[in-house]
This record gives structure tokens, sequence and C-alpha cells, in this order.
């Protein structure tokens, strides 16, 4: 699918009615607890996009906080998923985090 076609989609009813159905079952984003507000992302867990329309699995999509989802995507190498970035990525983030651990005596 090419991003017009992903859009339409997006505008098309059966997405917003999915969507609303999914907002319905979940409250806050998982990654920062946070309460989801209106500006909250259904996000695609499958990449894949010849499935980008296929809805028949709800497992494959979690709401996401607007920040949570651009860091997501940011991780993973933005518009193609790269694993081995996202572990590169996260692996430096955490020796950050245990530095900062280490030089506030925590």
């Amino acid at each position: 699918m090419d991003q017009k076609q992903k859009t339409r989609f997006r505008n098309s009813k059966k997405w917003k009615d999915f969507r609303t159905k999914k907002r319905k079952e979940q409250k806050t984003d998982p990654v920062t607890g946070n309460k989801l507000c209106r500006q909250a992302n259904l996000h695609h867990l499958c990449l894949d996009e010849n499935r980008y329309d296929d809805i028949s699995n709800e497992d494959n999509f979690v709401f996401l906080g607007n920040f949570t989802h651009k860091v997501l995507h940011w991780l993973g190498g933005n518009t193609k998923w790269d694993s081995k970035k996202w572990q590169k990525r996260l692996a430096e983030l955490r020796k950050l985090c245990e530095l900062m651990d280490e030089l506030n005596g925590k």
C-alpha cells in the first residue's frame, strides 16, 4: 500500500469503527502508563504493507501515546523496521541510564 491508500483506509468507516472499539478497550499507554489522550495512535505491530488493512487479528494493534509512537518508529528505523537498529539504540540507551544511576548514587 502506498501512503495515499493508507490514508484512504484510515479514513474508512471500517477503520474508524475498529479504532473506536480498540480505544474503549485500552485506556493507557503500555510503555509510559500514562492515560491515552485524543492524539493517541493505533499502532500496527506487523508492518507488512500488504496486510496494512487487515484488522482480523486484533493482537496486531496497540494504542500508543503520540510520543511513544514516535519513539518506537525512531527506534526501529522510522519507515522500514530494522531489528539490529532498535536493539543497538536500546542498548546504548540502557548504558546511559546505568551511567546516570551510577553518577547519581542509585
